[in-house]
């Protein structure tokens, strides 16, 4: 009988060394699987903000490229190798790793993923070629080429892509055309720019619309960087797919809800104007930065190195008239104007094209259109919205 018992204690013994090892292999077959780098896309750090003004002491004017992937563990060990046009390699690690998780049981939410931030500094011009990590383990990489454009202004002007209200279900032909542009013509274009409202909507389907929307986003972003603005299909929890995602211009202070770039001749400045109208608390402390910035860029010594403003948003910011558009909700009231170049703004929070004072308040003493035409000169000439 203890012959018995010993040997059947052996044989399950066996049994479960064999079964334990299946199951490590199992573990870690699924933890490298989690750990590869998913919806990889690139975007232009604050030194192309910062490349056209005088405060040069903050260490963002050196951050030329940020790099972003997600994966589905936490992958802790994650890191991104970049390999110089110079012959150098930079090791980077992650300046952030954030732990996503979004519930909503009213529709039946519950989304998460782990998201990983590289920011790239002192990068000299060429072709660079990057791989990232999820861990440790080489087999859990994605790689790709990037150029960075210039920070100096070049008489030979810069092409970039734009696109706006796009849904891969019906639109995947775009992102092949882009994506063919893109690397069959590899620096030519600086960078794509999005106009709002991308894939109808991120959340929908329990977060596998945003998935899939962001890996075809890849075969263009993950080479040509993405610089783009949210729309009213992004507002969802206040903006939380898109901005968990991307990481663009001046992100730290302003959270992807407004900022500014050069590239070329042309200075860049994009504004959420959806959150603009539905935050009145931060409606002022926006403008004023708007304005800012315009005159900034608008200084005859900017003016000279980049004689074009264009102006970045999903509704316009422009109108000579004082009703807001056809599909604009009661809500944005007056408000859907914040450049104008008529006395139609007068009642309105805007910022004047034509050399006019912020007008917050309607003046006494009226003055007819036609005088401030005949009196005043437009000072943002070369001035184009893109919406």
């Amino acid at each position: 009988t203890w012959g018995m018992i010993k040997i059947n204690f052996y044989m399950i013994s066996s049994f479960t060394k064999i079964v334990l090892l299946a199951l490590s292999l199992v573990v870690i077959q699924v933890h490298t699987q989690n750990c590869v780098p998913d919806q990889l896309h690139l975007s232009l750090g604050d030194a192309y903000y910062y490349s056209n003004r005088n405060d040069q002491t903050s260490p963002n004017t050196k951050h030329m490229a940020t790099i972003v992937f997600q994966t589905q563990d936490p992958c802790q060990d994650a890191y991104t190798e970049v390999l110089l046009s110079s012959g150098q390699m930079v090791r980077l690690k992650a300046s952030e790793t954030n732990a996503i998780d979004v519930s909503d049981p009213n529709k039946q939410l519950h989304y998460t993923t782990n998201v990983h931030v590289f920011k790239l500094y002192d990068t000299p011009e060429g072709t660079h070629t990057y791989k990232c990590y999820g861990n440790s383990s080489e087999e859990a990489t994605k790689s790709d080429q990037f150029r960075l454009p210039t920070l100096t202004p070049s008489s030979q002007g810069t092409k970039v892509l734009v696109y706006g209200d796009h849904d891969i279900r019906m639109g995947m032909s775009t992102f092949n055309s882009i994506a063919n542009k893109a690397r069959q013509n590899s620096g030519e274009y600086a960078a794509v720019i999005g106009l709002g409202d991308y894939g109808y909507d991120f959340q929908d389907e329990n977060g596998g619309v945003g998935d899939s929307y962001m890996r075809a986003m890849e075969s263009f972003a993950s080479t040509t960087p993405f610089m783009g603005i949210a729309g009213n299909h992004e507002e969802y929890l206040n903006y939380t797919f898109f901005n968990f995602r991307f990481r663009l211009p001046l992100y730290d202070q302003f959270q992807n809800t407004y900022y500014s770039y050069n590239l070329g001749l042309v200075h860049y400045v994009c504004f959420n104007i959806h959150y603009y109208l539905k935050h009145v608390d931060v409606r002022e402390q926006m403008l004023k930065w708007f304005k800012e910035d315009l005159e900034n860029a608008n200084e005859e010594s900017n003016r000279k190195q980049r004689p074009w403003i264009v102006a970045v948003a999903h509704k316009p910011f422009f109108t000579s008239v004082r009703y807001p558009a056809a599909d604009t909700s009661k809500d944005y009231g007056n408000y859907t104007c914040l450049l104008y170049t008529s006395d139609a703004a007068d009642d309105l929070l805007c910022v004047d094209l034509g050399g006019r004072r912020i007008i917050k308040k309607k003046k006494t003493k009226q003055h007819s259109t036609s005088s401030h035409r005949s009196h005043e000169t437009s000072s943002f000439q070369n001035l184009i919205c893109l919406e």
